[in-house]
C-alpha cells in the first residue's frame, strides 16, 4: 500500500475508535482505552467456536500490523444476515465465565429485533479492564464494561474498579451536564457503583446494558451498515475496509447534510467529554446558556458534539431505546454542587427536557440515522407519532425534576433563535 494512503487509513483509524459513556456514551476517541497487557486473560467462550483459536489474537491487536484480516475473522454479516444467538455467542471473547453466561442470558431477554445490529462486528469482548466501552475500526469488535453486565456481587468483586479518566473533566464548568433514561416519572435503570455492589437481578440490568449495546452497535453500523458485507474483501484488514467507505459512511453522510452547528457546544464538549482546556467562554457559561445553545441546534445529546460519530451513536440510542423499552431520554444544566453535598443536594436545575428527539430537526435526523441502519425495521409510525419534548420542571433538584409538572412541561417546539436519591446511584454511567 502506498504511504499517502496507508496514513490517511490508520488517520480514520484512530477518528472511528470510538468510547462511550453514560446512558448514551461519551468519549474522547482514544486510539486506544487498555493498556496493552491488559487483554491477557482473555479466551473464546465457546470453546467449539470455529474462531476459538484466533478471536483471542484478533481483538488484542495493537495496531494495524497485528490486526487480523477479514477472511480469519469476518464481520458477522459477511457469513449470516440473520444471526441468531448461537451465531453472536460464536464471537464472545471473556476474561470470566460469567461474563459470557450473563451475556447470553441478556441476549435470550433481549427483544428479537436487536439480534441484526450485530451483523457489523467481528466479535464481542467483555474484560475486567475496559472502561470505558469502546468500539474500533482496528479490529471491528466492540469492548463492553462488565460493570454493566454483573448480577452477583462475587462477580461485581471481580472487575477492575478504576474510575473513568473522563471523571473530572467538566470539573472546572460553572454548571454539569445531566442525563438519565426514564419510563414514567421514574429511572429506566440504576447504576450501582462497584463499591456498593447488592446482588441484583437481571431485569435490574436488562435496559442499561441494552443501552450500552445499542451504542456501540450505532458505531460499527456507522461504518458497515447493511447491504455493505459483500464488498469487503476478505484478503484485507478492517481498518482498511474502514478508511476506504469513510467517505460514504452514515455519520460522513449525515454530516453533509445535516450538520451540528453549535461553536459553544462543541468548545464545551471538548471540555466535558475530551479534557480540552476550557476557554474564559466556557467558564463563564451558566447551565441556562448551555441549555439556550443546545435547544436551537439539533443534536440529541451534548456528547453529540465530540464527533460526528457520536453524534449519529446518540441519535440511535435514545431513538431504539425508545422504541424496544419506551425509556424516555432526560437532558439537563444544572448548578453545581457545593462540597460536601450528597446526591441531588445542589444540582439545582437551569434547563432540562425530555424527549429531545420529538424536536422536528432532531427527529428528522434520528430517522435518517435509523432507516441507514436498521432498514427492514418499521418505524415510520414510531417516528410519525413521537411526542414532542416536555420541559423539565426548574423548581427544585435534577432528581426533583423526574416528575414532570403539568404547569412546567408544555409541549413545544424549539424557539427559532440563535426526591433525594441514594448517593450510590448515578443517573448515567460512563460507558
Amino acid at each position: 500500500m502506498n504511504h499517502p494512503l496507508r496514513l490517511f487509513l490508520l488517520a480514520t483509524l484512530v477518528a472511528t475508535t470510538l468510547a462511550a459513556c453514560g446512558g448514551g456514551s461519551k468519549s474522547k476517541e482514544p486510539s486506544r482505552t487498555v493498556e496493552p497487557g491488559d487483554f491477557d486473560d482473555l479466551y473464546a467462550y465457546k470453546t467449539n467456536s470455529p474462531y476459538a483459536n484466533v478471536i483471542k489474537q484478533c481483538v488484542s491487536a495493537e495496531d494495524v500490523d497485528d490486526a487480523c484480516t477479514l477472511a480469519t475473522l469476518p464481520v458477522i454479516g459477511m457469513e449470516d444476515e440473520t444471526p441468531d444467538i448461537a451465531a453472536i455467542m460464536d464471537r464472545v471473547v471473556v476474561s470470566h465465565p460469567w461474563m459470557g453466561e450473563r451475556f447470553e442470558e441478556v441476549l435470550n431477554a433481549l427483544p428479537a429485533e436487536m439480534l441484526p445490529i450485530f451483523r457489523a462486528v467481528t466479535a464481542v469482548v467483555i474484560d475486567d479492564d475496559i472502561r470505558p466501552a469502546f468500539y474500533t475500526t482496528l479490529t471491528g469488535a466492540i469492548y463492553l464494561d462488565p460493570a454493566y453486565l454483573w448480577t452477583l456481587t462475587s462477580e461485581a468483586q471481580t472487575i477492575n474498579s478504576k474510575a473513568d479518566y473522563r471523571a473530572g473533566y467538566a470539573d472546572p464548568l460553572a454548571f454539569r451536564s445531566r442525563h438519565r433514561y426514564v419510563i414514567g416519572n421514574d429511572y429506566a435503570y440504576r447504576w450501582t457503583f462497584l463499591g456498593n455492589a447488592t446482588d441484583r437481578s437481571l431485569d435490574d440490568i436488562l435496559v442499561l446494558i441494552a443501552n450500552l449495546i445499542l451504542h456501540e452497535l450505532a458505531h460499527a453500523n456507522d461504518n458497515f451498515p447493511p447491504g455493505s458485507y459483500a464488498n469487503l474483501d476478505p484478503q484485507s484488514k478492517i481498518a482498511y475496509q474502514a478508511g476506504a467507505r469513510s467517505s460514504i459512511g452514515i455519520s460522513q453522510r449525515l454530516t453533509n447534510s445535516d450538520p451540528l452547528t453549535s461553536s459553544t457546544l462543541y468548545s464545551l464538549a471538548g471540555v466535558m467529554y475530551r479534557g480540552v482546556s476550557p476557554t474564559a467562554s466556557d467558564l463563564a457559561i451558566t447551565g441556562a446558556e448551555v441549555g439556550a445553545a443546545f435547544e436551537v441546534d439539533a443534536a440529541a445529546d451534548d456528547y453529540a458534539y465530540t464527533s460526528q460519530f457520536e453524534d449519529v451513536a446518540m441519535l440511535f440510542e435514545e431513538a431504539m431505546m425508545k422504541y424496544f423499552f419506551n425509556a424516555d431520554h432526560d437532558i439537563a444544566y444544572t448548578s453545581v454542587p457545593e462540597e460536601g453535598q450528597q446526591g441531588c443536594e445542589g444540582y439545582d436545575m437551569e434547563w432540562g427536557v425530555r424527549n429531545r428527539l420529538g424536536d422536528s430537526a432532531v427527529k428528522a435526523r434520528a430517522e435518517f440515522v435509523v432507516n441507514q441502519i436498521y432498514p427492514n425495521l418499521d418505524t415510520e409510525a414510531f417516528f410519525q407519532n413521537f411526542s414532542m419534548p416536555q420541559d423539565l420542571n426548574l423548581n427544585g433538584t435534577w432528581c426533583e425534576s423526574i416528575v414532570l409538572n403539568s404547569s412546567n412541561a408544555a409541549r413545544r417546539e424549539k424557539p427559532q433563535t440563535d426526591n433525594q436519591v441514594d448517593p450510590s446511584y448515578i443517573d448515567r454511567p460512563f460507558k
